[in-house]
């Protein structure tokens, strides 16, 4: 096979000469022979051979050449009567024309003898559906096979195999679609020629293999291949491409269901022009061999759409203008292989999956920038390098699946280079996620950014590699936190260290949490953030790595520069046996700028408090030292629901001692949510108080005696009570009455009512500040919360057509809360409650208007509620401290005053209104006042619930149906509150009797 075509071969001969070239080239010469016409079918046109029309099979197998030619247009069988070109016996057929039109069921070369067999179709223009395709085995191992030239073409072929020693090609201009599988045998081949621009080759076989796959057209405008999973999955395998860099490869799958998988060795194709995958998210580019395979445009997956670039052993991609779309995009180190090595090259990458499998994975990232949405760590050794030897890199992982993900980081640059941005740097930004470890090969530029989220360093830092004395790492949080799960240990100049690499830490905003007992930091630069040597759990307790004890920490620190405040979070135990008693922070050379060093404690409430210093004494808890220039003072730290603040003393000679420490009771965050907790139930009961027209609706013109009416209302609420909170309810409520005459025009209704209500709350959610808290911020909120209500009450309605009314109604409700301030379930909260209220609402009726179908209803409400203590003694968060919470009884006075504009409506069967309502509302609230126990035994007060008012506007209408059938409506809302209706919507019927 002679892999030696130049690029633009035969670009200024003929269509036909370039075909035939395009043969030459591939060792495939064409058997052009004889011009007589011989066994031909019926002819059309008396003789004329311009167009023939052929009708019936064409067989040779008398081991001749058949030459079938015209000038014009030869048209082979038809679409209802298929034929047959069967080429046997160490014969050849040849048809030629300007112009081939043909139905084929079979084009065939079959045979297993020591002569060839061949056919030959040839055009300038062709428009063809072929079954078939079946090229024989050839024992001779000459030329044998089936050949399709046509410089224009729209060609649809069913299948294709070729046997051992046989050549099938398809040489075009124009569009070809095979149906069917693409197959040989032994060292047969399968060949495709695309001759044009705008050329295209699909194929929608479940399986294909193609040897040589060349393109020729004249510019880079559109030759494709596309591979269409419209019919079947698809395995493809090709060969050789020659000239790659002009061809555009398709993906077009089909959603989830099928898979496209196509198969490259990169030793034989090293350059495409542009992949995409316009649909299917399976679809998967398999390279292999120890090359590189460059894309040259953007590599474009649409949204809805997938591609997987599969990376084998030794090779690399080259993504000349990156990687975007909105599409799954992933890039897989091939699980083929135990130990598998692949490089990433390329200008801007966006790839959502990077995914490394089998025992030992490597990817080498070489391009500009390469952001990854998910790194899936799944071999049991994986490595990311980031290597800048040859240009600046740039990576972004947003999120670390796995535990087993090494980092190594290969940049540029010396002590002396000045110019930091155009230095062959490597720069990666964490999002969170485990590290098993991180090393430096080379470079003086190699930095990590931890941008959010939590990152977890496990091994120490460059345990695996043997950089040079130049190479440096610069470990910077930017808004994310670091633990280090081992120590850093780094001397000033490194003498003393088994580590050559130096290894810096910059600290804009996060926490950094040690894990090892001794610990060093050459240079520490921080803008704000936290050192957390504490380690503890919300209680206090120590997180412990191996064993039942916890030894205390040390970290020493060359060099120091603070631009606002750094907090060093520290664990203290005055009662243990050692000699020390807490962690220590130790300064050895100098401190730059005027930043202040904030020390917090952790421990046992009880025993930090208990601690006092004494200058006069030798057993002081020393937590600091070095610190003559360093300004210093106590913070604040959140041990289970108490604020502790840590008294400091510094002595002259720089030492730092922990004094005696204030409990300053709960956090008030903590309290808010409380707060807010304890009127869970509160808000469902003020949703429930009273109205009379959004009871029964309208009871004036009622004939009826006796009536059951029934209503479910609901709507949101909120209330800026505690943390706030926004409760959603609904309420079913019934009920039955009996009215006496009470003078002309008038009646007093007495009944019964009964109603069932539930609610579901949530509150805001609020950031506990605490110096020593992870990154200084821990939430809080009420969670899964809901209230149910039973309710049963007895009222009388003095209402007339036209005048005074007045009702008055007493209830008594139970209703049961459940919340939780916390993810586990079994730590919920109950708190219930029993309440009543006695109302009473009265108003006046005028009527106006020249048939008195206007009214203004003025009135007012005056109600009075009692509400009985309420209490929970629960943990709160996912921590063993609870929390004594209790609630003192509520008793409300709510004015209500306002008046009601409607139109009555007068209909053939009955009435029908619609009003419009203005009210101010006021509740005058008494007692309520709350407090809070926490395990410290301290009591700390919650307030009271304050009164308040709002305005209150509704919009509604009474509907008559029948005389017995009334159908109420009701739209509520207020406004200018601490508690406030957003919306209430009220439906009810009534039906008298």
């Amino acid at each position: 096979m002679n892999k030696n075509i130049k690029r633009g071969e035969g670009y200024n001969q003929s269509s036909k000469q370039r075909s035939f070239t395009s043969l030459i080239a591939l060792g495939l010469s064409p058997l052009l022979s004889g011009t007589a016409i011989a066994n031909t079918a019926i002819l059309e046109g008396g003789g004329d051979r311009s167009n023939l029309r052929i009708t019936q099979n064409i067989v040779t197998t008398d081991g001749t050449t058949k030459s079938i030619t015209a000038q014009g247009r030869i048209t082979l069988g038809s679409p209802n009567a298929k034929i047959t070109i069967d080429s046997i016996n160490g014969s050849k057929t040849v048809i030629s024309a300007n112009r081939l039109n043909g139905n084929i069921s079979r084009l065939n070369t079959q045979g297993d003898s020591n002569i060839t067999n061949a056919i030959r179709l040839i055009a300038k223009d062709a428009t063809m559906t072929i079954d078939e395709i079946i090229g024989g085995i050839n024992k001779a191992n000459t030329l044998n096979g089936i050949m399709l030239m046509f410089d224009h073409a729209n060609l649809t072929i069913g299948s294709m195999s070729a046997g051992d020693n046989t050549h099938n090609g398809v040489i075009f201009g124009g569009t070809t679609v095979v149906n069917g599988n693409i197959s040989k045998t032994g060292s047969g081949t399968n060949n495709f020629v695309l001759t044009a621009d705008s050329s295209l080759l699909t194929l929608r076989g479940a399986n294909n293999t193609i040897q040589n796959l060349v393109i020729q057209s004249d510019t880079k405008n559109g030759t494709g291949l596309t591979l269409d999973a419209s019919l079947n999955n698809i395995q493809t395998t090709i060969d050789t491409i020659y000239y790659g860099d002009r061809l555009n490869l398709v993906f077009a799958g089909v959603d989830a269901q099928r898979s496209i998988n196509l198969n490259l060795d990169t030793t034989k194709n090293n350059q495409l022009r542009s992949v995409s995958a316009i649909s299917g998210l399976n679809n998967v580019l398999t390279l292999n061999g120890n090359g590189t395979m460059s894309i040259d445009d953007i590599v474009q997956v649409a949204e809805g759409g997938g591609l997987t670039f599969s990376l084998g052993t030794g090779t690399t991609l080259d993504l000349k203008e990156g990687m975007s779309g909105n599409g799954e995009t992933s890039i897989r180190i091939d699980s083929g292989y135990a130990t598998n090595t692949a490089t990433l090259a390329g200008g801007i990458i966006q790839v959502k999956n990077v995914e490394f499998s089998g025992t030992s994975s490597q990817l080498t990232l070489q391009a500009d920038q390469t952001y990854i949405s998910n790194l899936l760590a799944n071999a049991s050794a994986s490595t990311l390098v980031l290597d800048g030897s040859l240009n600046p890199i740039i990576a972004e992982i947003q999120e670390i699946k796995g535990n087993s993900l090494k980092v190594l980081m290969r940049g540029g640059g010396t002590t002396t280079s000045k110019n930091f941005n155009n230095s062959k740097r490597t720069e990666l930004y964490l999002n969170g996620g485990v590290i098993e470890s991180v090393g430096v090969e080379s470079g003086f530029f190699n930095s990590i950014y931890f941008s959010s989220g939590t990152t977890t360093i496990t091994s120490p830092i460059n345990h695996t590699t043997t950089p040079n004395s130049n190479s440096r790492l610069l470990l910077s949080l930017e808004g994310g936190n670091l633990v280090l799960g081992s120590e850093i240990n780094i001397s000033a100049d490194n003498s003393n260290s088994t580590l050559q690499t130096r290894v810096d830490i910059q600290i804009d905003s996060g926490t950094l949490s040690l894990s090892g007992q001794n610990n060093t930091i050459n240079n520490l630069s921080v803008t704000q953030g936290t050192i957390d040597l504490a380690m503890t759990d919300s209680q206090g307790k120590p997180i412990l790595r191996t064993g039942q004890t916890r030894d205390f920490k040390t970290l020493n620190i060359n060099n120091l520069s603070i631009t606002d405040a750094l907090t060093f979070n520290l664990y203290v135990n005055s009662k243990t046996g050692e000699t020390n008693k807490a962690d220590k922070v130790i300064l050895k050379n100098r401190f730059q700028d005027s930043g202040t060093a904030i020390f917090t404690v952790m421990g046992d409430t009880h025993d930090i408090l208990a601690i006092t210093y004494d200058s006069n004494k030798s057993d002081n808890i020393q937590i600091g030292e070095g610190m003559q220039n360093v300004n210093v003072m106590g913070g604040e730290s959140l041990i289970g629901y108490d604020v502790i603040k840590a008294q400091i003393i510094k002595t002259d000679d720089g030492k730092v001692y922990l004094g005696s420490s204030i409990n300053q009771g709960v956090a008030s965050e903590i309290k808010d949510v409380v707060r807010s907790a304890l009127t869970v139930n509160y808000d469902l009961y003020l949703a429930n108080f009273n109205s009379l027209n959004k009871r029964m609706g309208e009871l004036r013109d009622n004939p009826n005696t006796q009536g059951v009416w029934a209503r479910i209302f609901g709507g949101s609420i909120s209330n800026d009570f505690g943390a706030g909170s926004k409760t959603d309810y609904v309420t079913a409520q019934g009920g039955y009455d009996y009215a006496l005459g009470a003078g002309e025009n008038a009646k007093n209704y007495t009944g019964v009512t009964f109603a069932y209500s539930r609610s579901w709350t949530k509150s805001n959610t609020l950031n506990i500040q605490a110096n020593n808290s992870i990154n200084n911020t821990t939430t809080i909120a009420l969670k899964d919360v809901s209230s149910s209500m039973v309710e049963v009450g007895v009222y009388n309605s003095y209402v007339a057509d036209s005048g005074w009314y007045n009702d008055t109604i007493l209830k008594f409700n139970y209703i049961m809360g459940v919340f939780s301030m916390t993810d586990n379930p079994s730590l919920e909260s109950k708190t219930n409650n029993f309440a009543m209220v006695l109302s009473d609402e009265f108003g006046y009726r005028y009527k106006f208007g020249g048939d008195e179908s206007y009214y203004i209803d003025p009135q007012v409400e005056l109600a009075l509620g009692y509400f009985n203590q309420s209490d929970f003694n629960r943990a709160i968060q996912n921590t063993s401290s609870t929390l004594q919470a209790s609630q003192d009884s509520i008793f409300t006075l709510r004015t209500r005053a306002g008046a009601v504009l409607g139109k009555k409506l007068n209909v053939e069967k009955g009435f029908a209104s619609l009003y419009v309502g203005g009210f101010y509302e006021y509740d005058y609230i008494n007692g309520g006042n709350a407090q809070i126990l926490s395990n410290s035994r301290i009591i700390t007060s919650l307030g009271n619930t304050p009164s308040n008012g709002r305005v209150v506007m509704n919009l509604g209408s009474n509907i008559d149906l029948t005389g017995n059938a009334r159908l109420y409506i009701d739209v509520e809302r207020s406004f200018e509150d601490k508690q406030k209706t957003f919306m209430q919507f009220n439906f009810g019927a009534r039906y008298g009797f």
